[in-house]
């Protein structure tokens, strides 16, 4: 029987049945009865078919033989129907989540577990004043428009001691495959039983810590997963090698964490005139990891000379430093290459920006001499009298109109530019900022190691 009206119920049955027993449906709970969760519903009207009331029978007022049978008379009188004629109709109803009864909860919305006597009139006194009364249910928040869905929604109830319940049945309500875990709880852990020969390495028995607790029946079909039941020793993977001076050839490696890095891998269109013999930068990136585009760089032990202030961006001039010929007639290029540590298969973007300075000079005749001065470097455009270009891609790529280029979406191949030098007294400095779709970040900037000859 239904509660539900003759338009409801026609909206919301489907004509099939479903078999408890089946193996496959295991994870409603079984047959009628044998979940724990089952429970009968009597709703009394007169003999008029006018409603009266509905209650829950006790599990004593109904036997299970080969099906129910109900004791209604008994059903009737407790509930206070000593004479008369009334229709009595039985809902037979398992709780999936929430519950028929009411709940105590505190101020706080926390459910309430203390003592508690009905029949005490200072334990009473505290409803509305220290605790509530509330439905352990759920309430509708919308129907749609067709009537065939509804939207339900959970009231404050917090229950830190039951391992929040009332919220965890509400989400499990939409599964039809559930998750158990102890969580640390012993009162849900698992043992091997001892065998007959007593060797519990070789046991395929289990049981639940607490010998009161059982596997339910919609258990049935289920997987059990021990995380490190066999484990017998752990050993920590080798900490990958950085890649230092002599490092042949300088690539990316394979990583969980990331660390920004990039180095030197290709001079053939460049002519050299002082190679510190480190294309790994190795020594650099020790001195300047941790630090950004304006962090100070008092604390760094070598020789900088500074212009406008003691900050990266305005680094001038470094003794560990590969200078090139003169930019002036053909220009000079060098390609930077990531070789830095990251997980290879993460989606990466890389942020490239190349930055520094350039003296320039005038004649002021023969008693004056030359006047120098220092400007930014600027991006070399067409004919203007620029200082440098990026190139994305590396050598043989493109040149890009500003000094910063995004790379996005890397996987393994990772990630390079080249920078062409057209300026004589050109001093230029890198910054890397990479960011991948596991949310690591990081970032690397060496100033002023490229330099060219006035």
């Amino acid at each position: 029987m239904s509660r539900l009206n003759k338009t409801d119920l026609e909206l919301l049955q489907t004509g099939q049945s479903v078999d408890l027993s089946a193996e496959e449906n295991a994870y409603l709970g079984g047959e009628f009865t044998e979940n724990p969760n089952d429970y009968v519903e009597v709703l009394i009207y007169d003999a008029k078919e006018n409603f009266l009331e509905s209650a829950v029978v006790d599990s004593q007022d109904y036997i299970v033989d080969g099906g129910i049978k109900l004791k209604t008379g008994t059903i009737l009188r407790k509930l206070g129907y000593e004479k008369g004629r009334y229709i009595v109709k039985y809902n037979f109803l398992r709780k999936v989540a929430g519950s028929y009864e009411n709940i105590l909860v505190g101020a706080n919305n926390q459910r309430y577990t203390g003592e508690f006597d009905p029949n005490n009139k200072t334990d009473i006194d505290r409803i509305g004043n220290d605790l509530f009364i509330k439905e352990y249910k759920y309430f509708i928040h919308e129907i749609s428009p067709s009537k065939h869905e509804v939207r339900l929604a959970v009231d404050t109830i917090k229950e830190p001691e039951h391992n929040h319940r009332y919220l965890r049945d509400f989400y499990n309500m939409q599964k039809t495959t559930k998750r158990v875990a102890s969580l640390g709880d012993e009162d849900l852990s698992l043992m091997f039983i001892k065998p007959d020969n007593n060797e519990i390495g070789k046991s395929f028995e289990l049981q639940f810590g607490n010998s009161s607790n059982t596997f339910t029946q919609q258990m049935l079909g289920g997987t059990i997963n021990l995380n490190q039941a066999f484990v017998t020793k752990i050993i920590p993977p080798d900490t990958p090698k950085e890649q230092g001076p002599g490092s042949n050839p300088l690539s990316e490696m394979q990583s969980e964490t990331l660390t920004a890095r990039f180095g030197i891998t290709n001079l053939d269109a460049a002519q050299i005139t002082d190679d510190p013999g480190d294309p790994s930068l190795w020594e650099l990136w020790n001195i300047f990891k941790g630090k950004k585009l304006d962090d100070t760089v008092k604390d760094i032990k070598l020789s900088l000379e500074t212009e406008d202030g003691d900050t990266v961006e305005n680094v001038w001039n470094m003794e560990k430093s590969y200078e090139f010929n003169r930019g002036s007639g053909n220009h000079q290029t060098v390609e930077i290459s990531s070789i830095s540590s990251r997980p290879l298969t993460s989606s990466t973007t890389y942020v490239w920006t190349v930055f520094g300075w350039d003296q320039d000079r005038k004649w002021q005749g023969s008693l004056r001499g030359y006047k120098y001065w220092t400007d930014k470097a600027v991006v070399k455009s067409g004919d203007n009298d620029g200082d440098f270009k990026l190139i994305s891609g590396g050598v043989g790529g493109i040149a890009e109109a500003t000094s910063t280029w995004t790379d996005k979406n890397v996987k393994e191949e990772g990630s390079k530019i080249a920078i062409e030098m057209h300026s004589n007294d050109l001093h230029l400095g890198v910054h890397l900022l990479i960011t991948n779709d596991l949310g690591q970040t990081d970032e690397i900037v060496i100033p002023a190691f490229l330099t060219t000859k006035r």
